[in-house]
């Protein structure tokens, strides 16, 4: 699913990123820009090719998940060439360990089998070893015949494949299950699901946000009020703490916090643990503010979102979405998608995502003054980092000589420990030698 800038409606329960969007017609190797890294090249650039030894991924791949330290990229690809066998015409989900060089599938079945359908939208634990996804396969697991989308979670050590989208007993879903979003742990997995069976008294025919418990087999409704009260219109797009007990999400309800006024959605917080809701934005009565697209840091603290409100911070003059993040602590919000010297973006910003403890947020932009050089004008996204610490926003989404890419870059995501930023691009000048005619995926290793 897609949330890009120019429009913050809630999208129809089908397709989401929080954790990642924008996800059109990508075809992907995965490149190395290790421009601070001492065995790379004379230019700091190394290509790494994750097809069959000597060529290039022959289909299309996006969105990206990386592990804590960045070592494992979680991604989605049509592509027939990643690894021997794969032959199911469909979309899967791969793993690439880019210490070692191996590709491994992930959308399989326990005993090995590829997917009968498409597998979408990967979320990786922290170790790497766990990953959720999404996808409309009937046999990844025994008895899936719902014929709906399911989520799904492998674990690469055991070799194993259950279904998370499920209601205590194990009975399956009514409905579309998708946007799986994972703890650090690979305890917990978060799901926005059309089903009014994966908990009970589920009656209000909207999309809502679920928390499965892998390790108890129990599954909890989270987009609800204080009080429990089922929220009145649909809920997508979850993100999920590395205890995997605090959650937040997009809705277009009105009722799961007094006051809720704006008629537009908003970006809530649910604290399991501590059953409460909130919202991450406040505005005047009667004014109109959209935010949508949370990515929450892995402690919990802070939620980066997107908004094309200009009331959420003073002189917000841009007249674009803006990038924000909320700090639960202290009940503040700041702006981050702007340059070193505070200047806001000339154009809109998306897609942002946290490291755990809330320093860095990778986010995208079409902005053309957040960082110097750069040449690809307003309408060509660029993937940034803002420390939150130093105030320093930097392009990610450049050569190693410092070019701009000729093309869109965005899809961005920010390893656990902050250390590693993954984008897709479709950008043919960010490394030499890119001939497949496709957008890539890309990383990038940060100080």
């Amino acid at each position: 699913m897609s949330l890009l800038v120019s429009s913050i409606d809630v999208p129809a329960p089908r397709r989401r990123r929080s954790k990642r969007t924008r996800r059109a017609a990508l075809a992907t190797t995965l490149v190395l820009i290790c421009a601070l890294l001492a065995a790379c090249d004379g230019h700091g650039v190394i290509s790494i090719d994750d097809g069959i030894p000597g060529a290039q991924a022959d289909g299309n791949s996006s969105n990206s998940a990386l592990d804590r330290t960045g070592e494992r990229i979680a991604f989605e690809s049509s592509a027939t060439n990643l690894v021997a066998n794969d032959t199911n015409s469909a979309s899967d989900i791969f793993v690439t360990d880019r210490t070692t060089g191996e590709t491994e599938r992930v959308s399989v079945a326990s005993d090995g089998q590829q997917a009968n359908g498409p597998s979408e939208l990967p979320d990786i634990s922290a170790n790497g070893r766990i990953v959720a996804f999404e996808s409309t396969a009937t046999n990844l697991v025994p008895n899936d015949t719902n014929g709906v989308r399911d989520v799904f979670v492998r674990d690469l050590d055991t070799g194993t494949t259950v279904r998370a989208s499920v209601a205590d007993g194990g009975g399956q879903g009514t409905g579309d299950s998708e946007g799986a979003a994972i703890s650090a742990n690979g305890r917990y997995v978060a799901f926005y699901s059309n089903a009014s069976n994966l908990v009970a008294n589920d009656t209000n025919h909207a999309a809502d946000i679920f928390v499965r418990d892998l390790v108890n087999g129990t599954t909890e409704r989270v987009s609800v009020a204080n009080d429990e009260s089922q929220a009145d219109s649909t809920s997508v797009t979850p993100t999920i703490s590395d205890d995997g007990q605090v959650v937040a999400f997009t809705s277009s309800a009105s009722n799961l916090v007094p006051g809720d006024v704006n008629l537009s959605t908003d970006v809530f917080v649910r604290d399991i643990a501590a059953g409460t809701t909130i919202s991450v934005t406040s505005v005047p009565l009667g004014q109109y503010s959209a935010t949508a697209d949370p990515n929450i840091s892995g402690n919990g603290r802070y939620v980066a979102f997107v908004s094309d409100g200009d009331n959420i911070v003073p002189n917000d003059t841009n007249n674009s979405s803006d990038v924000f993040v909320f700090d639960r602590d202290t009940g503040t919000t700041t702006r981050v998608s702007v340059a070193s010297d505070g200047t806001e973006g000339n154009a809109g910003g998306f897609d942002a995502h946290l490291s755990s403890n809330g320093r860095y947020v990778s986010f995208s932009s079409w902005s053309d003054n957040l960082a110097p050089n750069d040449a690809n004008g307003p309408y060509g996204a660029d993937v940034f980092v803002r420390d939150n610490v130093t105030g320093q926003t930097s392009r990610v989404s450049e050569s190693s000589s410092g070019m701009s890419g000729n093309a869109d870059s965005h899809e961005s995501d920010i390893s656990r420990d902050g250390h590693v930023v993954a984008f897709s691009s479709d950008a043919t000048n960010l490394v030499s030698g890119d001939e497949n005619g496709f957008a890539d995926i890309y990383y990038k290793l940060l100080p």
